[in-house]
C-alpha cells in the first residue's frame, strides 16, 4: 500500500496551531531579532558579502527568522529541504547534529 504524500505545509500549520508558548519560547521570541542581526553580521563577515538565511528554532512553538523579505523563496526552500530530508530518510549530505559533527 502506498503511503500518502507528506504535506509539509499542512504539518507546519498544524503544529503551529497546536503549540502553546512556554517560557523558553517567549524568551526566544523576544530575542530572535537580535540573534538574527548578529548572525547576519557574522555570515557577512565569513562570506565576504551578505547572504540570505533563515533560522528555525525548535521550542514547543516553531519559530523562525530570516534576513530576506522573499517569503515565497523561504517557503520553497523549507519545503524543498523537508522533501529532500524525507527522501534521504531524515539525512542529507550537509546535515550536522547540534554539536557540529557530521552525521
Amino acid at each position: 500500500m502506498d503511503k500518502p504524500e507528506f504535506d509539509a505545509q499542512a504539518y507546519i500549520e498544524k503544529i503551529t496551531r497546536e503549540a502553546q508558548p512556554d517560557s523558553a519560547s517567549k524568551r526566544i521570541d523576544r530575542n530572535l531579532q537580535l540573534l538574527a542581526r548578529d548572525l547576519d553580521a557574522i555570515l557577512t563577515r565569513i562570506a565576504g558579502r551578505r547572504v540570505a538565511f533563515s533560522l528555525v528554532v525548535h521550542t514547543n512553538v516553531p519559530q523562525y527568522v530570516s534576513n530576506t523579505t522573499d517569503r515565497e523563496g523561504v517557503s520553497k526552500t523549507f519545503l524543498t529541504f523537508v522533501e529532500k530530508w524525507k527522501e534521504q530518510g531524515g539525512r542529507t549530505i550537509a546535515t550536522f547534529d547540534n554539536l557540529g559533527r557530521k552525521n
